[in-house]
């Protein structure tokens, strides 16, 4: 009865382990089904940000692919032939935010040393400034003698987006033409 016992338990903590993985790795995962299923090359989970009738900050699954880009969110598939994209880069923009929040250690020690106006005076507001820095990747495409754009937030996943760029930057083409202004 207690062998019985003890391999129930280990085979629910290896079930426990498994959907562990599963579930910490699902976007690697649905990434990895995706890229096979399409023959893709590179694959990345980002946030669409413009370009595309999407929601912002939708979820989407960019696949570069041998002959085209694909893109899948919002329960559309939107495909985009490599010899219509005329760039595709990256770009990162930097930014700060302030948050105001109470001294209360700043009050008790003011507190200890001149009582009540020691309080008021050292529990006051004070600033902190932190460091935003949000990465994108925009894809540019001529869209029948209009520029298109598709436009992404690519913060969470940085190198699928540099090697997106890089693969169609080192990419044989013709000349992208002439544009008179």
């Amino acid at each position: 009865m207690k062998d019985i016992l003890t391999k129930i338990i280990s085979y629910l903590m290896l079930a426990g382990l498994i959907f562990l993985v599963f579930y910490f790795l699902r976007k690697k995962v649905s990434r990895f089904i995706a890229k096979r299923k399409l023959h893709c090359i590179k694959a990345g989970l980002f946030y669409h940000v413009g370009g595309l009738q999407l929601a912002p900050d939708a979820f989407c699954n960019v696949l570069y692919c041998k002959d085209n880009i694909i893109v899948i969110g919002g329960g559309m598939q939107y495909h985009l032939d490599l010899d219509k994209v005329t760039d595709i880069s990256t770009r990162k923009k930097v930014g700060f935010q302030k948050d105001y929040y109470n001294d209360t250690s700043g009050a008790i020690i003011g507190a200890m040393f001149l009582g009540t106006t020691g309080a008021i005076l050292g529990g006051g507001v004070k600033e902190k400034r932190t460091k935003v820095v949000s990465k994108y990747l925009t894809i540019t495409y001529n869209d029948n003698g209009k520029m298109g754009y598709m436009a992404f937030d690519v913060s969470s996943d940085k190198f699928s987006a540099w090697i997106m760029g890089l693969l169609f930057n080192i990419r044989p083409r013709k000349h992208g033409g002439v544009v008179e202004l």
